[in-house]
């Protein structure tokens, strides 16, 4: 479920860049059997598309990273930082990727708490 769009366009060389960012909200299946709970959690992640008008043709990049946390603030933050600096989906999992170490760990709490 999309739960927050920034949309930025740039005309570059003749080009129009429509960039959609996205918060993606999912259900992610705990690995064990959790008492009391549904065995998920909701997680969060991004999605950037940009359509590329040029010379009367439309070219479309998508990319996507799941369950980065489990903390909507925080993905919300990386969303717009990526936002800000116009990150590409081609450069969206080597961005996200360094960032990843400091956000799993909310994944492992709530998986932690919903087994205790």
């Amino acid at each position: 479920m999309i739960v927050e769009n920034l949309t930025k366009t740039l005309l570059e060389n003749g080009k129009k860049y429509t960039y959609n960012y996205r918060l993606v909200k999912e259900k992610a299946l705990l690995p064990i059997e959790a008492p009391d709970s549904n065995n998920a959690i909701d997680t969060y992640g991004i999605a950037i598309e940009v359509e590329i008008y040029a010379e009367g043709r439309i070219e479309v990049l998508k990319n996507h990273v799941r369950d980065i946390s489990s903390k909507q603030s925080k993905v919300h933050n990386l969303l717009n930082c990526l936002y800000e600096h116009t990150v590409s989906p081609v450069h969206l999992l080597e961005v996200v990727e360094d960032e990843l170490d400091k956000y799993i760990v909310d994944c492992n709490e709530e998986i932690y708490s919903a087994v205790n």
